[in-house]
């Protein structure tokens, strides 16, 4: 699961989602896309 926040003087949950395996490491900004690695796949996610 990959929960994404917004955080200042309060926390705001903005939303989640399910990825299907298990996160083994941190997320990684290369470029214009953000490198999530998971058991058995390399994500990469970028906005619209």
């Amino acid at each position: 699961m990959v929960f994404t926040a917004r955080v200042g003087e309060t926390f705001e949950l903005i939303g989640e989602q399910p990825m299907g395996e298990r996160i083994i490491a941190s997320p990684v900004p290369a470029g214009k896309f953000l490198l999530v690695r998971g058991d058995d796949h390399l994500f990469g996610i970028a906005g619209k």
